[in-house]
């Protein structure tokens, strides 16, 4: 069951990364397929972070937590997850761009702060309840 619920996480988080708009996803369930063989790659750009940013920012970090949650019960393993995880915030802003989507090194980052966090989250719950296994 833990793997079909690490299974099921990933394929809407792939939904979702290969979804060319967002909003019409989430208001009528359509999911929009763009695919390009010229993307446009912006993975160093900056952009300006204003509320309506920072909110899709802050579900980043979310879903790339629970990312980590679900890898880490499917593989029982801390830092393999987190290695795992981490490798796909980096290879899944690689690839948004060959799906009409925006790429950035600050997306990776956020990505990777959700990833941390729920790392942490986890280490602490595994400290307090005794069942930490040598993962150092």
């Amino acid at each position: 069951m833990r793997i079909v619920a690490m299974i099921c996480w990933s394929l809407i988080m792939f939904t979702f990364i290969i979804n060319s708009n967002l909003l019409t996803l989430l208001e009528e369930g359509n999911i929009n397929l763009n695919i390009t063989e010229q993307p446009q790659f912006a993975f160093f750009e900056i952009y300006q972070l204003r509320a309506d940013v920072v909110i899709r920012k802050v579900g980043h970090l979310f879903m790339f937590a629970m990312w980590l949650l679900f890898i880490y019960i499917g593989v029982k393993r801390l830092k393999v997850a987190v290695w795992i995880t981490l490798s796909l915030a980096l290879v899944t802003e690689i690839l948004q761009p060959y799906f009409t989507r925006d790429g950035r090194l600050l997306d990776v980052l956020f990505n990777s702060a959700g990833v941390l966090l729920m790392a942490f989250l986890i280490h602490v719950y595994l400290v307090a309840i005794g069942n930490v296994k040598g993962e150092r």
